[in-house]
């Protein structure tokens, strides 16, 4: 069984990712794949063998195939570098939802209303919305906040 640290090794290797990608496509015969990425044979079957442990894939009648475990983690995998690169080429406006709720000058439905406006991408925008309903209540910007009740003076009707 792999662990998840050597499953992240196996997919941080970009011409691992090209291989188990072509091949999660549709199943290829070995000279193919191997021409296609401009692999010599010992990185392609050296690719081949850490996929093949992992589970990810298997050899059917001269064809490698992506397993179902295989599926699963290509399309948590896509899916995460597919968010990551929306963060990656947004991150400006990250930080300045960031900024903002540092600031703690506004409130969390004020905050929501602007990371509505600044993000495009659901996925995206329900993440952070998520992560807005777990942050504790942003106290009152200063100019809405009352003074202590010691400071108030009561005032008595005659």
């Amino acid at each position: 069984m792999i662990s998840y640290p050597d499953l992240l090794n196996i997919l941080a290797d970009t011409r691992t990712m090209e291989l188990f990608s072509d091949i999660s496509s549709s199943g290829h015969k070995t000279h193919n794949i191997m021409t296609k990425l401009k692999l010599t044979r010992k990185q392609y079957y050296s690719r081949i063998a850490d996929l093949q442990s992992a589970g990810m894939i298997y050899r059917n009648k001269g064809k490698y195939f992506i397993s179902t475990f295989g599926k699963i983690v290509y399309d948590v995998h896509t899916n995460a570098q597919r968010k990551i690169e929306y963060a990656l080429s947004n991150i400006w406006k990250l930080k300045a939802i960031d900024s903002l709720e540092i600031a703690d000058q506004i409130s969390r439905g004020e905050l929501r209303e602007i990371t509505n406006a600044l993000i495009d991408n659901v996925e995206i925008k329900e993440t952070i919305t998520k992560e807005l309903d777990s942050w504790p209540l942003l106290s009152p910007p200063p100019s809405q906040q009352l003074p202590p009740k010691n400071l108030i003076k009561s005032q008595k009707v005659v």
